[in-house]
């Protein structure tokens, strides 16, 4: 109960001091702190000072990053699968590619979809070992759905299909 009141009286004493303006011209006002803590010798403290010195970083913050580059990689290849399909079907429409080309671009899609896979688990992976050891549950990432982002791909590539086996039937029934 004691200290209670004391903190209380503390907390009324700074509030006033506030109010009065005594910390508006203290020296380093808006400039950031010093947090070497010269003098400190705490566990905490020497591991942050090494890590500083030592330009390092702690493992989930590299991982942090590492899963943000994957991601950004994921979509800039998915993205890019997409618009190849797109203008497969574009073409297809145009009536522009021929049954070798169909073949081609199944066996780029079917490399594709492996290569985009792989790189979901590879990335999964690292989520994994990232929430593993992050220091609050608050920071966690979700995983990717694999199963759901290559039906994705699935849906565009069907419908390029469809498109250019429609092309090469109607070809197939001119006399």
């Amino acid at each position: 109960m004691r200290k209670r009141r004391f903190r209380n009286l503390i907390d009324q004493q700074i509030a006033d001091a506030t109010d009065r303006g005594d910390f508006d011209n203290l020296p380093g006002k808006g400039k950031p702190l010093n947090l070497d803590g010269k003098g400190t010798s705490s566990p905490e403290w020497l591991a942050n000072r090494i890590l500083k010195n030592a330009n390092a970083l702690p493992e989930w913050i590299e991982l942090q990053r590492n899963i943000e580059e994957g991601e950004r990689q994921y979509r800039s290849r998915k993205v890019a699968l997409l618009n190849r399909l797109r203008e497969a079907q574009t073409q297809a429409q145009a009536g522009e590619l021929d049954q070798g080309q169909l073949e081609a671009l199944k066996s780029w899609y079917a490399r594709s979809k492996v290569e985009l896979a792989q790189e979901l688990e590879d990335l999964n992976q690292t989520i994994r070992r990232y929430n593993w050891i992050v220091p609050t549950s608050g920071l966690q990432k979700p995983l990717w759905n694999r199963d759901m982002e290559i039906r994705n791909c699935e849906e565009a590539f069907q419908s390029v299909s469809t498109t250019l086996q429609r092309h090469l039937y109607s070809l197939a029934q001119r006399p």
